[in-house]
């Protein structure tokens, strides 16, 4: 969008004199609440980029008379002043008429920065075919059609805002640059001057935050606002109209920017009320006794503090970022080991980097925070943010009133999951990933489990760590709608996708277990329900590792479980192994051989084929 160019209107001096006496006088009847001294000379009115405009018909018909000079986009016309017969009474009777308009400025000088000619015409197709100038229709006539001057102000909305304006019979825009800015009135509902004048211009500038936004602001991409959506507002809506409210008319150009931060300690932190429950001393002994990497658990109510939806960062302060599982790995793990989200995180020594849209910024009154790298995955899902969940609502005793912020991407099954583990009347409000919101008041709890990833040794059951009594609960709240009655006794091959540790002879594995009365699933096509009836009614199951093998949560003790896996040194068992020994269940592994499609720190997670003799003998030890 190109700035719009001066249209101007001049009143020769010789003719207009008594023009400032005559406005002078009116100064009574003009909106002029911060008594603005009118001009000692002349008076010359120039309308720029302007809004919903008084009409200039009584302009031009005082201008017939004594002449003007006009210049603008549509070219320069000009006339010889002349005297006339105009009289200094008649003079004055045009200048109160002008300024005693229904839709005058108040005062006898105007200039605008804010009216678009070439949007208005794009917008208005009408305009083209019409014999005025741009500016000049939209005083004239389409103002009175509710036509706005620019894409950033609003006329029908400043009337409708701002009742004072509109019973005095005030043009809006006129009044907007003369008064309004001052008194930090919003131009629309898109923009907000404080925030913008507190983040763009300098401490106790003067300027029209508006006019900076049109001609410097907007090719640089500053934020014109920060959203609030209340809680009370959010349980009224379904979490799709939620996150639309919040990121409607976003300027999302799709880039990232970094914010870099020192690594800090929550505990340490003046903005963080920090409280440690007796609760908690159970888990942190068992992660204690169990993990390579404790942990120390808090519940913290931060103010102010930043957010990065999909990723367990907080930034309660500028320079300042808060994250537990890299503080516990620091130093003690390398390369995609410390940081999940590798592609857009980066770590050295104790500065974080992370790249994030380039968005508007929202901000969120109130909120509990569900958010975590892998958070897309159903067992990283399940088992780190799902566990969490379940003990917030348990034991944390947040107003019901308090939404709970998720991403807005997460698999239906995982927003199913979240419906049956929140308090029935607590709201959610899906926010995007990767954006920076700021929330007023944060509700943070802990991790309360740990899985790490090993790419550089091999891995120990001690690598990974959630508490037994609360995956316990958490299972008894997701399956507690599982019909026993009618449980069918089933043999299941997990089909596994495509993406990366695809097993590439499947069909040979699949024809071997058909003749051994096996069925053969894709979760990725059940809801959540289904798939706790599936797995709890299976005797067998069998399939490459992956998310699927989280549903072993829902299973019987004793059910036998079998998961392929690519021949690897650092091949991971210990997240099964521990769902394994909470279950009870009859847990082994069978290694195929690598492809060689993916090398180097990630080729534990090759593709892969298993032996079909060598499943034969192992079926026959289950």
């Amino acid at each position: 969008m190109k700035p719009g160019r001066a249209i101007g209107i001049s009143f020769p001096s010789g003719s207009l004199h008594t023009a400032v006496d005559t406005a002078q006088d009116l100064r009574q009847d003009a909106y002029n609440p911060h008594k603005m001294a009118l001009p000692d000379s002349a008076a010359t009115l120039t309308l720029q980029k302007c809004g919903k405009a008084f009409s200039l018909a009584p302009i031009r018909g005082f201008l017939g008379n004594n002449g003007y000079h006009w210049t603008g986009a549509m070219g320069t016309q000009e006339r010889n002043s002349k005297q006339g017969d105009a009289t200094d009474e008649e003079t004055k009777k045009k200048i109160k008429q002008l300024l005693g308009h229904k839709k005058s400025s108040g005062n006898s000088k105007f200039q605008s920065r804010v009216f678009d000619a070439e949007w208005y015409t794009q917008t208005y197709p009408e305009v083209v075919g019409s014999s005025l100038n741009p500016l000049l229709h939209y005083y004239e006539i389409g103002a009175d059609r509710g036509y706005d001057p620019s894409p950033f102000f609003s006329t029908n909305w400043y009337n409708k805002k701002y009742q004072d304006v509109a019973s005095a019979g005030m043009n809006p825009l006129i009044h907007y640059e003369k008064y309004g800015y001052k008194e930090g009135r919003w131009p629309s509902a898109e923009f907000d001057p404080d925030f913008y004048s507190s983040n763009y211009l300098k401490d106790g500038s003067a300027e029209n935050p508006l006019v900076h936004y049109i001609h410097f602001g907007h090719r640089n991409g500053n934020i014109t606002q920060m959203r609030i959506l209340q809680a009370d507002q959010a349980s009224k809506l379904q979490a799709s109209e939620v996150a639309g409210n919040l990121h409607g008319r976003a300027h999302l150009s799709g880039d990232f920017s970094p914010l870099t931060a020192t690594l800090s300690n929550l505990e340490d932190l003046e903005s963080a009320c920090v409280t440690k429950l007796p609760i908690f001393s159970a888990i942190e002994e068992e992660w204690m006794r169990e993990s390579n990497f404790p942990s120390r658990l808090n519940f913290a109510c931060i103010e102010e503090c930043e957010i990065i939806p999909g990723s367990a960062m907080l930034f309660p302060k500028e320079g300042c970022v808060v994250n537990e599982e890299i503080e516990r790995l620091l130093g003690k793990a390398d390369g995609s080991s410390l940081v999940k989200n590798w592609q857009t995180t980066e770590v050295n020594k104790n500065r974080v980097t992370v790249q994030c849209l380039n968005v508007l910024t929202p901000v969120v009154r109130e909120g509990i925070h569900l958010f975590k790298e892998y958070e897309q995955n159903f067992f990283h899902f399940v088992l780190e943010l799902g566990v969490k969940l379940s003990f917030i609502e348990d034991n944390l005793n947040i107003a019901s009133s308090v939404p709970l912020l998720v991403s807005d991407d997460l698999p239906d099954s995982i927003y199913q999951i979240i419906d049956r583990l929140k308090a029935s009347d607590r709201p959610v409000l899906r926010l995007k990933r990767n954006a920076l919101y700021r929330v007023n008041k944060l509700y943070y709890f802990s991790d309360i489990a740990q899985i790490v990833d090993c790419y550089h040794r091999e891995p120990t059951d001690e690598d990974c760590f959630f508490p037994r009594t609360q995956v316990l609960k958490l299972v008894e709240k997701l399956k507690a709608d599982v019909d026993d009655e009618n449980r069918k006794e089933r043999k299941i091959y997990l089909k596994r996708g495509s993406t990366y540790r695809a097993l590439t002879n499947e069909s040979s594995i699949i024809d071997v277990l058909l003749r051994e009365g096996f069925e053969v699933v894709d979760t990725n096509g059940l809801s959540f329900q289904a798939q706790v009836d599936l797995f709890h009614t299976a005797s067998t199951i069998i399939g490459p590792t992956g998310a699927a093998f989280t549903n072993l949560l829902w299973c019987r003790k004793r059910t036998n479980v079998l998961i392929l896996y690519p021949r690897h040194p650092f091949s991971n068992t210990s997240f099964w192994n521990r769902i394994s020994e909470i279950k009870g269940l009859n847990l082994a592994f069978l290694n195929g051989r690598r492809k060689g499609k993916v090398t180097g720190e990630h080729s534990m997670h090759d593709d892969f084929a298993i032996d079909p003799d060598e499943l034969i003998q192992q079926l026959k030890l289950m």
